[in-house]
């Protein structure tokens, strides 16, 4: 760097940088430290102290990370996770305040949580969007269903459905009927309804849809090969330990493995996910137990 300018750094991880001027009269140096978190929640739209009357709400957000895979739960339900962003299609709410943590994990074996309040309006008038599926692997179909809460009669003909997302949605049917939807670009989709009642009242409602990149054969190959090892191992183990130790030491070897972004055992069941996107259970039984009738 020359006298005067800026240089870009990087780091993936928590770094320590010096820089030193040096002249014919001597030499200084100044230090300073760019932290890394290695994994981050980030909740959009922004959801705490949020107020709403609707029964339930969508939970979205992005996880930021470097690991090539995350996993997100929100109270433990687990949520679609789509190239790093996050999607709870529905979380339902009682009245009054709700309580909302949002826990990730990511292949690299970090964790994180956020912690948020919603609160649940009484209210006579708001608009309810029921999905069919909120979500999946492209090209998606689904459909979408207005249920009004409303006082007055609903005027059907006001009823504008807007689409935010990476490419085009084609919309058929009717806001009375519900609309047919398709998608066929992956990415995440924003649904806005503009719709009035008979005295000229307007009511909206918002929904997002998750839509998957499809799983390559190199992929499938990929996950059907990890369950094999993580079988094969749990047979070779149980040749010089217990049950319960096998059972140990294949979820660490599952953990290990970057093609599974969280592992987990219950129950002698071995849960895991690939690459964020598909579940696989895997049951690990104990060959001296009883057989069940």
């Amino acid at each position: 760097m020359g006298v005067s300018g800026s240089i870009e750094v990087t780091p993936s991880v928590t770094t320590a940088y010096t820089l030193t001027a040096v002249n014919a009269g001597g030499s200084a140096s100044v230090s300073a430290t760019i932290s890394v978190v290695p994994l981050r929640l980030v909740i959009e739209p922004p959801l705490d102290q949020v107020s709403t009357p609707a029964a339930s709400i969508p939970v979205k957000g992005r996880v930021i990370t470097t690991a090539s895979y995350a996993q997100v739960a929100v109270n433990s339900q687990p949520a679609l996770v789509n190239n790093k962003e996050f999607l709870l299609p529905e979380f339902s709410l009682e009245s009054g305040q709700n309580s909302v943590t949002v826990h990730a994990t990511d292949s690299n074996g970090n964790s994180t949580e956020a912690m948020l309040t919603v609160n649940r309006e009484t209210t006579l008038n708001w608009l309810e969007i029921q999905m069919e599926k909120a979500g999946g692997f492209a090209p998606l179909a689904t459909r979408l269903r207005i249920v009004p809460h409303l006082q007055a009669a609903v005027n059907w003909d006001t009823a504008i459905l807007l689409d935010q997302g990476p490419g085009s949605v084609l919309v058929e049917g009717s806001a009375e009927q519900g609309y047919q939807l398709s998608f066929s670009e992956p990415g995440m989709y924003t649904l806005d309804l503009e719709l009035r009642d008979e005295i000229g009242e307007v009511y909206t409602a918002q929904v997002y849809i998750s839509v998957v990149e499809p799983l390559t054969a190199a992929d499938w190959q990929a996950m059907n090969q990890g369950v094999q090892a993580v079988e094969d191992s749990f047979t070779v183990l149980l040749n010089t330990m217990d049950v319960l130790e096998a059972r140990q030491q294949v979820l660490e070897e599952a953990r290990a493995n970057g093609d599974f972004s969280s592992a987990t055992l219950s129950s002698g069941s071995l849960c895991l996910f690939f690459r964020g996107l598909i579940p696989v259970i895997l049951d690990l039984p104990d060959p001296d137990a009883p057989p069940v009738d």
